[in-house]
Parts: C-alpha cells; structure tokens; sequence
C-alpha cells in the first residue's frame, strides 16, 4: 500500500512539474513569436496544433480502452494476459498511424490555401510535418508504452522523461527565438526531442517489462471499449478546438492570435490542475477492482478537494488576467488583445468544465463508454452549431458563451451520472454541495475582477497576483472546512 502511494504521489510530483513548465513557457513562447515573428505566425502555430488535435482522433479511444483493460491483470499480475492486450493495442496504434501520415499530408497542401495566410505556401507545408513530429512518433513507437506505465501507474517515469527532454528543447528554442533564426529550424528541435525522449522510455521498458511480449498474439476483444472511447474523445476534441478552427475561417489569424494568448493562460492553469487527477486516475482504478468501499471514501474526499483547489486557482488567475494581458502583448500593434468580457466567459468556461473532471475520470476507468457517449455528442452538438449561429454578429464572444452553454449542460450530465451509475448514491446531495462552491466561487471573482489595480510592470502584477492568491486561499480553505462534511 505504501508503494501505491509512494507512485501517486511521484505521479502527482511530476505531473505537477510538468504542467508547470507547460505553464511557463506555453507563456514565453507566444510572445517570443508575436515580437519577433509578428502575430501572423503566432496564429498559424495555434492554428496547426488545433488541426493536429483533430487529426490524433485517430488515435481516440486505443489508449483509454487499452488502459481501462489493463487494470485488472495489472493487479492480478497476469503477464499473459497483458501481453494480448499491449499486443493488440501496438498494432492498432500502428494501422491508424499510416492513416494519421495519409491525412496529414492531405491537410499539409490543402491548409495553406484556407488559411487566409500571407506566409509562403512551401514554409506552412514544411512547418506543417515538422510540428506533426510528435504526433506520428506517438502513433508508431510510443503509445504502447504511454499505455503500460499509466496503466500501472507508473506515469512519474514518463513525466521525468518528458520534463527532462522539454526543458533542455525549449532552452534550445528560446534562444533560438532570441536569435531570430528560421522558424522551421527552431520547430525542428520538438521533433529531435520527441526522438531521444522515445528512446529513454524504450530503454526504462526494456529492462523493467521483461515478462510482456508486444509481439503477442493481439487480443482485440479486450479493447473492444476503443470504439465507445473513440466516440467520447472525437466528441471532446471537435468540442475542445471547434473554437480555434471557427475563428480561423471567419475572422483570421489575428483574431486567433488574441483567442490563444487568453487561451494559453487558463488552459495551461487547467493542464496543471488536470494534472492531479492524472495522477491519481490509475489508482483509483485499480483500487475500484480491489475495493469498492475503500474506492468511494478516497474518491468522495478527492473529488470535493480538487473542485475547491480549481476554482480557487481559477479564480486568482482571472482577477489578474487583463493585467497581465496587457503587459504581455505591450509590443504587439497589429490587432487590439485588450478586448473587454473575455476574462469573464475564459474564467466561466474553466470553472464549468474543471469542477467535473473527477466525474470523467470515473467513467474513463470504470469503462463507461457507451452509456455516456451520446451524451457526449450532444455537447459537442450544441457547442458547435451553437458557435456557428453566435460567430457572426458577436465574434469571439459568441464562441465563447456557446462553449459555456455546452459545458453547463455536460458537466450537470456527468455529476448527476457519476452519481447514480458509479458512486450509487442515492440521496443526491452531492450536486448542491457542487453548485455552493461554483455559486462561492463567482462571488468572489465579481468582487475581485472590479477592483481597480494598475499594473505598469511584471513586478507590479506578481505582487497584486500574489496578494489575490493568498487571500482566495484562505478563503477558499475555509469554504472547503465548512462544507466538506456537508451530507451527500
């Protein structure tokens, strides 16, 4: 038991890490570009991960369908039977890997002349397979492994691997950005990193999974969740980067460079919180096989932690984000970042979205897939057609309040799931407790959003940032005391 917990936490430790220096230079690098590059290339960089997002849907349910199954062997310590099932998925990720190529290229000649870009069409096409690196050398070598360590809950090996290799590319980048040496040069050094990193991981597998053959006889049926899996993740990435796409076709890459910087600093905040359930995802699901009571009490009590800790975050990033907005892009003259309302609906559509993410664990390890995958389709239903009708007369502020209309009825859906399908809790409590900490939440942040602070340097914006966050935990910290032993 002490080893399970010794691994939750390195998982936690590392993830932590990791989505912290995302954090850190997901910030430096935007402004780097803009400065030196102008907002054009900012843009069409955002532009192309959004793309790249899509294009990994075929990825989309291998890796959580292989995970959910491993659990059970895992504890049992059935090497066999891990051995069928890595098999099987090694080979899945291969099949859809060529299709991955075949598509990309597709998108490489054709997305140049969509872009309403005045880059040179041979630059965007090679910037193109050189920013898929990553993405093609996940389909072919590594997520086979990504799905054994996380599976066994060994995610810290990876999250060192990883953090090792990011720090030292994007020093590498970073002076080169300085240097003002060729965009496509300076792209090229996440390709070579994703290279050495899949290497080291190799080498860790190697020695440590001598009993798994991945050369086994595949045992399809027991990822047969894929489909199910896929079903959720295509819904949560056309959800997720519908916005980005949208904006790229109706009003430019300008306007896309604005939607990034704001998108940046509350993604990156949401990627280091997910970060915490990333980490204990895997022991939670295995302790769900071994046992279920002692599995509800760790969840009920992880579950309310985490929404108090996202909301406080949230909320202290949002009382200072226009601040900060406006020091960041102090050099940027070709379109106006400072646009008014769109803190508010960033912060709304990470609050929303954050307070569920314990629920989408439960359903990810408990292999909920198909009961929940038309619920799925639905959000993404409704944001999308929803973003369509708002886009024109309101821009990027109708976007956005469409992708909160679509994440209040989605993350009602899976409280209330979570609820009565996994937890079995009958009473349903649980959800008013939810909603006082939400209702909690926006009253603070109105009252902190309105007080006027101005901000004239870096140092000036780290002090007010600093005072909000240790006021709001406090804050928070007594909201949590008082109402963790709520009934649910």
């Amino acid at each position: 038991m002490n080893e399970k917990k010794n691994k939750v936490i390195l998982n936690i430790l590392t993830e932590f890490v990791g989505k912290g220096l995302v954090l850190i230079i997901s910030v430096l690098l935007p402004k780097l570009y803009i400065d030196n590059y102008g907002s054009e290339y900012n843009g069409l960089l955002s532009s192309l991960n959004g793309i790249f997002v899509y294009l990994n849907l075929l990825e989309a349910g291998i890796g959580s369908a292989s995970i959910q199954a491993l659990y059970k062997p895992i504890v049992n310590r059935s090497f066999d039977r891990i051995s069928h099932i890595i098999s099987a998925t090694k080979k899945m990720y291969f099949h859809n890997g060529v299709y991955f190529l075949g598509c990309l290229a597709i998108v490489a000649f054709l997305y140049p002349y969509y872009s309403h870009t005045e880059i040179q069409y041979l630059t965007v096409v090679i910037l193109v397979f050189i920013s898929a690196a990553p993405y093609i050398l996940k389909f072919f070598f590594r997520g086979k492994y990504t799905v054994l360590l996380t599976a066994d809950n060994r995610l810290y090996i990876l999250n060192l691997i990883g953090n090792i290799c990011h720090i030292v590319a994007n020093i590498i980048k970073i002076i080169m950005l300085y240097q003002k040496m060729d965009i496509i040069v300076v792209q090229l050094v996440f390709g070579i990193a994703s290279m050495v990193e899949i290497l080291f991981i190799y080498l860790y597998i190697r020695r440590k999974y001598v009993a798994v053959n991945f050369n086994d006889i595949p045992d399809y049926q027991a990822i047969s969740k894929s489909k199910s899996a896929m079903v959720h993740e295509f819904a949560y990435v056309i959800f997720s980067n519908s916005d980005i796409l949208l904006l790229t076709y109706f009003c430019g890459l300008k306007i896309v460079s604005v939607y990034s910087v704001y998108n940046l600093i509350f993604s990156s905040l949401s990627q280091l919180l997910q970060s915490v359930t990333n980490g204990t995802n895997a022991a939670l699901g295995q302790l769900m096989v071994e046992n279920r009571n002692k599995y509800l009490r760790n969840y009920y009590r992880f579950e309310y932690l985490f929404q108090c800790l996202s909301c406080m975050v949230i909320i202290s990033a949002g009382a200072v984000t226009r601040e900060f907005v406006s020091i960041y892009t102090i050099n940027a003259n070709d379109v106006n970042y400072s646009i008014g309302g769109i803190t508010i609906l960033f912060v709304a559509i990470q609050i929303v979205s954050l307070v569920r993410w314990p629920g989408v664990g439960a359903i990810k390890y408990s292999g909920m897939f198909k009961e929940t995958q038309g619920r799925a389709l639905i959000e993404m239903t409704i944001n999308l057609l929803l973003s369509l009708v708002l886009i024109h007369p309101f821009g990027i502020h109708g976007v956005l309040f469409a992708t909160i209309v679509a994440l209040i009825y989605r993350t009602a859906d899976v409280i209330f799931f979570t609820e009565q399908k996994i937890l079995h809790n009958s009473k349903g409590r649980r959800p008013l407790r939810i909603f006082l900490l939400m209702l909690f939440s926006a009253c603070i942040f109105v009252i902190e959003y309105n007080v006027p602070f101005k901000t004239i340097s870096y140092a000036f914006f780290l002090l007010h940032g600093t005072i909000i966050f240790v006021l709001n935990s406090f804050l928070f910290g007594v909201f949590y005391l008082s109402t963790r032993k709520m009934p649910i």
